[in-house]
């Protein structure tokens, strides 16, 4: 029952369990209590070594070269401890702590592919990326896809004017002309051919997992990131349909409904965005019907796409050109720039709590935000708008996860009912088929329960489903 105190206890926990070994009892990671102290900061050296020069006195054991440095983890661990204290940041630290086992479960346990499938997905995306090339070459001559400047040169000689190839600036020339909507879209399918490389790349060819590795502050709002490979990266639709359960297995796949919009509510308190959460309203219907005007009953599929690109884009106060590009990159919504300026004077005119939150968060020298939790996020150099606004939402958002996966873990067995994946707001399990109805009442128990110790104000909702595959979530 003791406290281990230890450096990057994810590590420690997978390696001890191939020895057979389980470390019980709370811990104290001190290279993630570091983390939660400094997040925000860039080019941190986390390393026990560093940690050790900078957070305990110097003094003759440190330059005793026969004493290891693990003899001074409890030395760290009180400094830091105290750091944390001093920096209302103790309860940020045991949230992560208390992660630590759900975090080496997922990485321990992989996620099931389909190989062939993926092989099969990837001939169809190298084909299309085939005619794509050949209908630019015709457009652009015999230059190299891969090559900035002779893109930029080729798009100059047909009176497109580009400094970048980016997608912010291919997108705001969309509609400029075809082969610009062809280097778009032949951007975004080789990305996607580079996903599938690396997620055959990485999978155990004995077993067909892949066993991606989580960091747990892996962005500076506390939300994971995912490498080797970045299944978080995963497009949404038939791509997904790779990843799946085991013969005799279902994946229970379970996601907080619109939960970056519940914690905007929650910490503005918008009367309007909560009332409509209480009530049960389709919130992208309600801001569809404030931003065109058109009756509430009346709106469609098509005007409802936008207001949810309009909703979440304006979350982290994005202008103009920023939610037109976003609009149609993300929704595949078309959005001229005086639609999005209407869209953005109607929707603040409504929500007037969130249009007063985001006046008080980005007013004045503001070096730190902080979470519902108190997570924090630190700036040294002038922060942008939007990460000023976005990271009080996704950090709270982050935490809710984590305290999700924390009481999953109390109330599943692994030798059963597996963690296989985590991906923002969403929650995978794989578990023999006669217990995934099971599976998926606790599993929806504990994400309700995490994000009510959060958002007090409006209920908090959970899509779940039984699956084969992850595309039928």
């Amino acid at each position: 029952p003791s406290e281990k105190v230890l450096h990057d206890a994810k590590s420690i926990i997978k390696g001890l369990d191939k020895l057979g070994i389980t470390l019980k009892g709370p811990l104290f990671d001190v290279k993630l209590a570091s983390q939660v102290l400094t997040a925000g900061i860039e080019g941190m050296d986390h390393s026990l070594r560093s940690l050790l020069e900078r957070h305990v006195p110097p003094n003759s054991i440190l330059h005793n070269e026969s004493i290891h440095d693990v003899v001074l983890l409890h030395s760290l661990k009180a400094s830091l401890s105290k750091e944390l204290a001093e920096s209302q940041l103790t309860v940020t630290a045991r949230l992560e702590f208390d992660c630590i086992r759900a975090t080496a479960e997922m990485e321990k346990n992989g996620f099931l592919l389909d190989g062939k499938r993926l092989e099969t997905g990837r001939m169809k995306f190298a084909k299309r990326k085939e005619a794509l090339e050949h209908d630019l070459r015709i457009e652009l001559g015999e230059i190299s896809l891969n090559s900035r400047q002779e893109v930029i040169d080729a798009l100059s000689a047909r009176g497109i004017t580009l400094t970048n190839i980016k997608d912010d600036t291919l997108l705001e020339h969309i509609h400029d002309h075809p082969c610009v909507k062809f280097l778009y879209e032949h951007k975004n399918i080789t990305r996607t051919i580079s996903t599938i490389d690396k997620l055959l790349t990485h999978m155990d060819r004995e077993t067909g997992r892949v066993h991606p590795q989580y960091e747990q502050i892996g962005a500076p709002t506390g939300r994971f990131s995912c490498s080797k490979p970045n299944v978080q990266s995963t497009p949404k639709g038939s791509f997904r349909a790779c990843f799946i359960a085991p013969p005799g297995h279902k994946l229970v796949i379970a996601d907080y409904s619109q939960i970056e919009l519940r914690v905007l509510a929650e910490i503005t308190q918008d009367e309007r965005m909560m009332a409509a959460f209480r009530k049960g309203e389709d919130l992208h219907k309600l801001t569809a019907s404030v931003i065109t005007g058109i009756p509430l009953e009346e709106v469609t599929a098509k005007e409802r796409q936008a207001a949810k690109a309009v909703n979440f884009g304006l979350i982290y106060g994005m202008g103009l050109k920023g939610l037109r590009n976003y609009a149609y990159s993300k929704y595949e919504v078309t959005m001229s720039l005086e639609q999005a300026y209407r869209f953005i004077q109607r929707y603040f005119d409504f929500y007037k709590g969130v249009n007063e939150w985001q006046r008080n968060t980005t007013q004045g020298n503001i070096k730190e935000t902080r979470t519902i939790l108190g997570r924090r996020r630190l700036w040294t150099d002038i922060p942008k708008v939007t990460e000023l606004l976005n990271s009080p939402i996704q950090g709270t958002a982050a935490d809710i996860i984590k305290e999700a996966l924390v009481m999953l873990m109390k109330e599943i067995d692994d030798d059963d009912c597996k963690l296989v994946g985590c991906v923002h707001d969403e929650i995978i399990l794989e578990t023999p088929e006669c217990m995934a109805e099971q599976a998926a009442i606790v599993l929806t128990h504990a994400m309700k329960h995490a994000g009510s110790k959060y958002l007090m104000s409006i209920p908090v909702l959970v899509d779940v489903r039984i699956a084969n595959n992850w595309s039928e979530k």
